[in-house]
């Protein structure tokens, strides 16, 4: 099931305020998520970021639709349900933080880091084999990295819960890389958290405040780490200060442009920040094809290997500038990225696509790998990403490949919806894979063009002008052609390829024929068409049959033929003058009488407005 983001009542209920923070909340969470956002706004608590807010009841709402949970409100908590348990949080941020982590607990439990994403990780790191290695997190970006491949909140790309843990308690991260315990056990990483109020231990199983073997007593823990040579006196906590604040302020928000990008140097120069964009990419920001290529371009070698290792995309052109070990690191670290967030993202019914490409922000590169990935996964809806890709496609032009791949399983059936797909896509080659893959679009094609007289907004000349080729049928255009002829008029298209190729093909009468059929004074087209090999006899032919559907047009035609034979055209130009005074007088009656009506505020009866006229009605 996809929930749909219905809103109602919501703002009258809760406020403004509280609408605008979980207004894009899914609705089967919504209720609740309003609730606890418009206590905590009362009592005008901001240490937790609107996105996190938005991130957590976002995960809250796909394990309520997996039947994982159960969610309530009730004596103003939220009530969270598992089979095992049941658990009380209240509208605070430190009520908010122990949720979230209740949340992520239970995701890890659902979707547990893969060994090969650990070991990756620890490569990445350099971690040393075979004994205990403990590194501080002096800011996001290192949690980022150093818990890159778990499920921990305070490692996740663009994060906010690092920093509100900092704000709230002081916390002070210290990663633990156990490797003297064999991969895949939950101690070969743990997170030592020193806060203002204590130490709290989580391991791979990410159950904050409790690890394997030692469940929650940090001393038992600590005693293990000193008996295999670690340092306890390292384990210090940094009281939270107004300098990172300040770093944190300058680093979190995404820099789209390349000058806003270049800035970033001067701008945390003045506030004696180091190594800046090693930090902002750190923080999981995407960067765009043009601040990739100034990395390039300045050979920060450095920057780029972190760049490529974070999982974020590259645009293809740009990976053609890496070499053989990046391209080997780029794509094993998208590969991990691509598990991660499938996994994260999967409802009871797959992973939603239309979310994925609803979460792309405008100004973001558009992640054409995850997209080639799910053109290949067995376990995506490929009806569902065709028609996100196409959308894309029409947008961005981005995305043919894809296309061609999907059409070319043949996964999905050949159907009006597909075949309407693809040909919005205008591209020739989208359209010789369907055509080659589901011969029956051929006389899809051909209907559109036969029942829509507007040729379905077939888009670029030359994609008509392909289709025309294609189909083999000219006689399918003239409908359209001559649609495009009267909507310029009175102008005449003359560098129109889709006219000029018609009438090569001696389709000039059937052209006019059409023409003729539009209410519009098509003078100056008519003319164009006569001289290019129309009949004049025939454009005439249709006049005197009443096939004609615009006087004007009609009295050009009659003028042409009267040139040369005006005794031809006699007798038809007394009725035409006949027939106009008729419409004449039905115009003018009408008219008194909407006048007469007006006067006498619609009190009239038939009888009174015919005295009236006989009174004052012109002789007619």
């Amino acid at each position: 099931m996809w929930y749909k983001y219905v809103t109602s009542g919501v703002k009258e209920q809760y406020g403004a305020n509280t609408y605008e923070i979980v207004k894009n909340i899914k609705s089967n969470v919504r209720d609740i998520a309003a609730r606890f956002v418009h206590v905590m706004l009362k009592k005008n608590l901001k240490a937790i970021p609107v996105d996190q807010i938005i991130s957590t009841f976002d995960s809250a709402s796909k394990l309520v639709d997996r039947k994982k949970i159960a969610l309530s409100y009730q004596n103003n908590k939220i009530i969270l349900k598992t089979k095992e348990a049941q658990h009380e949080f209240e509208p605070s941020e430190e009520g908010f933080l122990k949720f979230a982590e209740k949340i992520d607990f239970i995701n890890a439990l659902l979707f547990p880091s893969s060994t090969e994403e650990h070991k990756f990780s620890e490569k990445k790191l350099n971690i040393p084999e075979g004994q205990i290695t403990v590194i501080k997190a002096n800011n996001v970006a290192d949690a980022i990295q150093l818990g890159n491949g778990t499920s921990w909140c305070i490692s996740q790309p663009k994060n906010t819960m690092y920093q509100s843990y900092r704000q709230l308690q002081a916390s002070t991260f210290y990663f633990v890389f156990d490797t003297t315990v064999p991969e895949g056990d939950p101690l070969r990483r743990v997170v030592v958290d020193v806060n203002n109020k204590g130490v709290l231990l989580t391991d791979l199983n990410n159950a904050t405040g409790h690890i394997a073997e030692f469940g929650s007593d940090y001393e038992a823990y600590f005693e293990y780490l000193e008996n295999n040579g670690v340092d306890l006196s390292q384990f210090q906590n940094d009281p939270y200060s107004d300098k990172e604040k300040e770093e944190y302020e300058l680093l979190s928000d995404t820099r789209y442009g390349l000058q806003e990008f270049e800035d970033l140097y001067h701008e945390s120069s003045k506030l004696n920040i180091k190594d800046p964009y090693s930090k902002y990419i750190g923080f999981g920001h995407i960067l765009q094809p043009e601040q990739f290529q100034w990395l390039i371009k300045n050979n920060a070698q450095a920057l780029i290997n972190q760049y490529i290792g974070t999982g974020n995309p590259v645009s293809y052109k740009d990976l053609n500038l890496l070499n053989a070990g990046q391209h080997k690191t780029y794509y094993r670290a998208r590969d991990i990225a691509y598990e991660h967030y499938k996994k994260q993202n999967t409802y009871q019914d797959g992973l939603n696509v239309e979310d994925f490409f609803n979460r792309i922000p405008k100004k973001q590169l558009i992640d054409m790998y995850f997209i080639d990935k799910m053109a290949d996964d067995p376990s995506i809806n490929k009806s569902d990403l065709l028609s996100q890709i196409s959308s894309y496609y029409y947008q961005t032009k981005l995305g043919k490949d894809q296309i061609i791949k999907i059409i070319n399983s043949k996964q999905i059936p050949g159907n009006y919806q597909l075949f309407d797909q693809i040909l919005s896509t205008r591209n020739p080659e989208i359209v010789d894979a369907a055509i080659n893959n589901y011969p029956e679009m051929i006389e899809y094609i051909k209907n559109v063009l036969r029942d829509n007289d507007e040729g379905h907004g077939l888009g670029a000349e030359d994609f008509v002008i392909y289709l025309l080729d294609k189909l083999k049928e000219p006689s399918l255009f003239v409908n359209y052609c001559a649609r495009r002829m009267a909507e310029v008029a009175p102008y005449v298209p003359f560098s129109d390829k889709i006219l000029k190729k018609l009438l090569e093909m001696g389709y000039a009468d059937k052209l006019m024929n059409r023409l003729l059929t539009y209410d519009i004074n098509l003078s100056a087209s008519i003319s164009y068409l006569i001289d290019h090999g129309a009949s004049l006899e025939n454009a005439w032919a249709r006049v005197k049959n009443n096939l004609c559907a615009n006087s004007n047009s009609a009295t050009y035609i009659y003028e042409l033929i009267a040139q040369n034979n005006p005794s031809v055209t006699s007798d038809w130009k007394k009725e035409v003058d006949t027939n106009q005074n008729e419409k004449n007088k039905e115009e003018l009656l009408k008219s008194m009488q909407d006048s007469w009506e007006d006067e006498n505020q619609k009190t009239i009866q038939s009888f009174n407005f015919n005295k009236y006229l006989r009174k004052n009605g012109p002789k007619l």
